[in-house]
């Protein structure tokens, strides 16, 4: 919990200006919430018994004047607080975005794409949901250490029966928290493995129609469902016993402040004022403590929520620049490879002491099985991992003295597997330079062969291509609009990882233009 606090108290230091408002009108709020009650000593003993008309009418006028301010200064917090938080949740969601794209390629495949998802669909909001709960949270704890005070002033023997008896519900939080916290962290990561298996089946569908799967993934979604259930009951029960504990403590103290109230009241040691103020105090207190052991669960959610976001952000990336890294010259003689070992699990070796020299301007094809290690050689010369042993060299520099936005700049690679943004044509060709004209943008499509047939789409290059490029009607005989952003760039080397179908000899041909 306490990182947690941490984390979220260092947030809004950020913000100190912002937050000292904060601070100052939930005290104005809890000033008058917490005179609401104490005013009933003042309305009975001194203006009503007294029969003091004066007194009560400026009583009555500073609570209704009272209200009025706490409201008007109410919504004034209620706004800033919306936009400073949701600024701060924004900044987690983008701390987390930002540290995905520096992470390499074997997280990737280390970690499920369903995982990382749910760490935004699910543990971003908890923290988030978490957050605009804080405003309630502060008051309604400090809100309990000024009902406290104002007991003692009514009546120091009532007030420290209450106060004795306050740990009583603070019982459960003390019991079931830590409980609650781990099942809470167990759930989220069975929800983040339901996301990972129904993204996979969503992406699986054609093989799963093919091959009718349809019963065996419906049975093997049962039974996961019959864990998530499990767990969930698990965590709902341990945030239950949390509130069910507490309510349980707060009737024993009701039950012993009002019994020995009402028999000081009876022996004239508290005048009725008093009683009448101190039992509304007591509710009040009781109302105060509800509210935060119903907050507990909240914070256990976000707290595991948090711990969950902070495993990715605070993953140490394999693949970094190094400190004398610097920008990659304009490539002009050869890559090499010298010794390059390199296994992706210690128990296989895929490749074991590579020698090779490709000279600028030459075409290399890697031919062999599936396994062979064709691939892996692409992945070293884009950097994607780094060599167990040797070395990767452009012009005579290793690679891991060259950073990496600066080396990828200067490479265009096609995948087996083409891959479009969910955005138009013409933003997806304008990847490889976003500061492209149209001019540009078409004469790319021009030299990837595709021109003609965006054109005869009937938006043309503003055609949405949908998720994945779902919604782009290319047909197998079509070169992919994936393709024309390596054409927007002046590129030293390109690569093809076994080209798709729709890449005709044409197609393969123009490709080697984009070196030229």
């Amino acid at each position: 919990m306490f990182p947690f606090f941490r984390i979220v108290v260092s947030s809004f230091w950020q913000h100190k200006v912002k937050t000292a408002l904060l601070l100052a009108a939930l005290l104005v709020e809890l000033a008058y919430e917490s005179f609401m009650p104490l005013s009933f000593k003042f309305i009975i003993d001194f203006a009503i018994v007294p029969r003091k008309y004066s007194l009560l009418l400026f009583i009555l006028i500073l609570l209704v004047s009272g209200a009025l301010a706490s409201v008007i200064i109410g919504i004034f917090r209620d706004r800033m607080f919306t936009r400073l938080g949701a600024r701060i949740v924004s900044d987690y969601y983008k701390q987390l975005f930002k540290k995905l794209q520096s992470l390499p390629a074997d997280f990737y495949h280390r970690v499920n794409g369903g995982d990382i998802v749910s760490r935004f669909n699910n543990d971003l909001l908890s923290i988030d949901a978490f957050i605009m709960l804080i405003p309630y949270a502060i008051l309604s704890v400090m809100g309990l250490l000024f009902n406290v005070a104002i007991l003692f002033f009514l009546q120091w023997q009532l007030a420290l029966i209450a106060v004795i008896g306050l740990p009583l519900c603070l019982i459960g939080p003390k019991w079931f928290g830590p409980k609650a916290f781990e099942d809470s962290y167990r759930l989220k990561e069975e929800q983040a493995e339901l996301t990972t298996v129904v993204q996979e089946n969503v992406s699986a569908q054609p093989v799963i129609k093919a091959f009718g799967l349809q019963p065996l993934f419906i049975r093997r979604f049962d039974d996961r469902m019959v864990r998530y259930a499990k767990l969930a009951g698990q965590s709902s029960f341990s945030s239950f016993l949390i509130d069910r504990t507490t309510n349980m403590g707060t009737m024993l103290l009701n039950l012993a402040t009002i019994c020995a109230g009402a028999l000081l009241a009876y022996f004239e040691i508290l005048s009725i004022g008093s009683l009448l103020a101190f039992s509304s105090i007591l509710i009040s207190l009781s109302y105060l403590v509800a509210a935060v052991t119903w907050l507990a669960p909240q914070l256990i959610q976000a707290a595991s929520g948090m711990q969950r976001v902070r495993e990715i952000i605070e993953e140490r990336p394999s693949l970094e620049d190094s400190e004398q890294a610097l920008d990659m010259p304009l490539f002009h003689r050869a890559i090499e490879f010298k010794d390059v070992r390199f296994s992706y699990t210690p128990e296989q070796r895929s490749l074991n002491g590579i020698n090779l020299t490709i000279p600028k301007g030459a075409y290399a094809a890697f031919v062999g099985a599936s396994g062979s290690g064709k691939s892996t050689i692409i992945n070293l010369l884009m950097r994607f991992y780094d060599p167990s042993e040797g070395s990767v060299r452009y012009d005579d520099t290793d690679i891991r003295d060259i950073k990496l936005q600066s080396l990828r700049s200067q490479i265009g690679i096609v995948f087996q597997e083409s891959f479009l943004f969910r955005a138009s044509i013409r933003e997806n060709i304008r990847l490889g330079k976003p500061e492209a004209s149209d001019e540009e943008v078409v004469q790319a499509a021009r030299s990837a062969e595709i021109h003609d047939f965006i054109m005869g789409l009937p938006d043309g290059y503003d055609t949405d291509v949908g998720e994945r490029g779902a919604a782009c009607p290319a047909d197998k005989d079509s070169a992919s609009p994936s393709l024309a952003p390596s054409f927007g760039t002046r590129l030293s080397s390109s690569w093809t990882k076994q080209p798709p179908r729709s890449i005709r000899l044409r197609n393969r041909r123009s490709t080697r233009r984009c070196n030229g």
